[in-house]
């Protein structure tokens, strides 16, 4: 079977997350994944090559590990319930990636990065009781897109003449989209000058170098390039494939077309096309090339389709995915050391919102302690959820909403500054979950510089936020800065 890279960082981009809480994580891969992708030695978590027939493998890694596992974590197409309920005797739970609904599970946790609809898509494939994580909330990407996130946003949302064109199909791209959309765009314009992305085992590559020296643009070929991000930051439109790479491009808002190439695509084109995050077309059409020239004609003629597009990029993919992966997992799985967790939050929390807000005594430490009307209040969490630069959550114990953690961006300039805000209901209080859930906070954005704004009277908070680190700012203000 050929894997793509786009498996292998979004798992590199959990076992980091999972890492961050002192999961000790291996990689079990075969042949083809050292191949593919050789640099996943070059990582700092373990490695081990299974070379046995597929029914021999859950012994040959059992026997292969050398201490309890608490978690096996399956990306595999050519895996289902029948290898997961072997490795049951000895991985204390188990998490499934997966994007194509088409076989059975034996998982606690099911995730689907691709589409929103996966609860009921896959409910009848995996027991009743496991858990979906499901939609772009959950992509894995690696730190360094959220790392450059505001300060791409801020270039996109200016919309200036398209100079750069980003290219990436992958690194062996085997339809050789690459190619087309060389001379798609030489045929626009000489003038735009272009990346391309590849693999050094891509098929094509010789053509592709051969085809970028002819033409008139100026065409560079990154071959096994390790600053993706970089060449992203560079461009003003991208033209990829419909993988993994486009959650890439959304996080950081950069407006794209995105092609179609594989059947395990399909259900992120539809996310991408349904929020206006990107312009898709269909890769196996027969006019595909048309279909792209005019696709790129459009975005790089209109600046304002560019900047709505890069927005809506942006709030559809925030780049926290992985955090909130490891964090989930290991409260389903590990409910006895950590059974708190944070989700996105959403409209549909309104009402537990301000029933939180709501209760006598909630609002006493508040810059605001009024309580709000209902119409107020939802009209503020709608504009909240629509701004890029608030990360809203939900904090959930055991599973059940008990709070809300908010990062709200108060300076990207340099390093990304977030101010934190937390509430956790009455009812829940004295159980550790504040404390827990700015743990989790801080997962999600490592690199960032947490503030906290707190009451001189509120020696409980002061006192929170004192035992996790942050430092006296003010006589208000404590901070909390990235581990070195």
């Amino acid at each position: 079977m050929e894997l793509g890279n786009g498996h292998i960082i979004r798992c590199l981009a959990l076992a980091d997350a999972l890492a961050s809480g002192d999961w000790l994580c291996l990689f079990a891969v075969g042949p083809k994944t050292l191949t593919v992708f050789p640099a996943i030695q070059d990582t700092d978590h373990s490695v081990l090559l299974v070379e046995c027939d597929e029914e021999e493998e859950p012994g040959f890694i059992q026997k292969s590990i050398e201490q309890p596992c608490a978690l096996l974590v399956v990306d595999h197409y050519q895996r289902d319930a029948r290898f997961e309920a072997a490795c049951r005797t000895w991985a204390g739970g188990i998490a499934v990636i997966d994007d194509l609904s088409d076989r059975r599970h034996e998982c606690d946790v099911l995730l689907d990065q691709n589409q929103l609809r996966a609860e009921e898509v896959y409910r009848s494939l995996i027991p009743s009781e496991a858990i979906v994580l499901a939609g772009p909330d959950y992509a894995m990407l690696r730190q360094q897109f959220f790392s450059l996130k505001y300060e791409a946003l801020k270039k996109f949302n200016q919309a200036d003449q398209v100079k750069n064109i980003f290219v990436s199909f992958g690194s062996t791209d085997l339809q050789n989209f690459s190619s087309v959309a060389l001379q798609v765009i030489s045929e626009i314009s000489s003038s735009i000058t272009i990346d391309v992305s590849i693999g050094s085992r891509a098929p094509n590559l010789k053509s592709l170098q051969s085809l970028g020296c002819e033409l008139s643009n100026d065409v560079k070929i990154h071959v096994d390039h390790a600053d993706m991000v970089g060449l992203m930051m560079k461009a003003d439109i991208a033209v990829g494939a419909a993988g993994l790479t486009a959650w890439e491009r959304c996080c950081i808002g950069l407006p794209s077309i995105a092609v179609i190439t594989a059947e395990n695509q399909q259900h992120l084109a539809i996310e991408l096309r349904n929020h206006g995050a990107a312009t898709v077309i269909e890769g196996q059409s027969s006019d595909t090339r048309g279909a792209l020239l005019s696709a790129a004609k459009s975005l790089i003629k209109e600046p304002k389709k560019r900047i709505n597009m890069s927005v809506r990029a942006g709030l559809l993919c925030d780049g926290l995915g992985a955090g909130r992966v490891a964090q989930a997992i290991t409260s389903i799985v590990t409910p006895n050391v950590n059974n708190v967790c944070l989700r996105p939050a959403g409209i549909k929390d309104a009402d537990i919102m301000y029933e939180w807000q709501s209760s006598p005594g909630m609002r006493q430490y508040f810059r605001n302690p009024e309580i709000p009307t209902w119409q107020k209040h939802v009209s503020w969490l709608s504009e909240k959820l629509n701004d890029p630069g608030c990360i809203f959550s939900i904090i959930l114990y055991n599973q059940k909403p008990a709070g809300l953690v908010r990062l709200d961006l108060a300076d990207s300039s340099e390093k990304i500054h977030f101010e934190v805000s937390l509430l956790v209901s009455h009812d829940k209080k004295r159980l550790g979950i504040g404390k827990a859930a700015l743990l989790c906070a801080r997962q999600m954005a490592p690199n960032s510089i947490f503030h906290a704004e707190i009451s001189p009277d509120n020696k409980a908070s002061d006192a929170l936020f004192k035992s996790l680190g942050y430092l006296p700012e003010n006589d208000q203000y404590r901070t909390s800065f990235p581990k070195q």
